[in-house]
């Protein structure tokens, strides 16, 4: 399976995914709009892709002008993946690939004093249970950026997931972040899209 580039430098090109049950891809549309909403800003940023899957964030990151994309993916073979699309567009000189859980990742770019730009967080979502599963490790995440220096001034965060934090019961959890603001949130189809700065 492959995924189209939406613009950049590699408008047009496919890069490879991997058709598995623990990946879905970000479509098209919903790849289109976080890169409309980003355009004056993903030029020389850096950008770190959580839960990066094929790589389709980082690497569009990369061809509409920004200057380094970390990836971060937990699934070995889907990493893989990463490594050999980067090395296809030959952006191996722009990119940093780690293979491991999005929260211990989190911690250790943060110890390792690693600043972002931008930040695509997509994780695993589909039914109850992995929602509930992965709404407890976005803010787990989001906590560990608030408290500390990994978004630089301006930085923005963009979530890829269910209505989940529009209800009710969120609020709370919402809250608890003292530096962050949810600024807004959109659905595209069963997605919805966060802006968090």
């Amino acid at each position: 399976m492959t995924l189209q580039i939406t613009g950049g430098i590699f408008k047009g090109r496919r890069i490879q995914t991997i058709a598995s049950n623990a990946t879905r891809p970000t479509t098209e549309i919903l790849r289109q709009a976080v890169f409309n909403k980003l355009q004056h800003v993903v030029e020389d940023a850096v950008f770190l892709d959580l839960y990066a899957g094929s790589g389709s964030m980082g690497i569009e990151a990369l061809s509409r002008g920004a200057k380094k994309s970390v990836f971060v993916e937990m699934q070995r073979n889907t990493s893989n993946v990463i490594k050999k699309n980067i090395k296809t567009l030959e952006l191996e000189e722009f990119s940093e690939v780690f293979v491991m859980d999005a929260c211990r990742a989190i911690d250790h770019l943060i110890k390792k004093e690693y600043c972002f730009d931008l930040v695509y967080i997509d994780p695993p979502y589909g039914d109850a249970k992995s929602e509930k599963k992965s709404a407890m490790a976005i803010m787990n995440i989001l906590k560990a950026i608030d408290s500390s220096s990994l978004l630089n001034a301006g930085g923005k965060i963009l979530l890829e997931f269910t209505s989940y934090f529009d209800e009710e019961e969120a609020v709370n959890e919402k809250a608890t972040l003292e530096n962050l603001k949810w600024l807004q949130s959109k659905k595209y189809g069963r997605s919805t899209l966060y802006t968090i700065a």
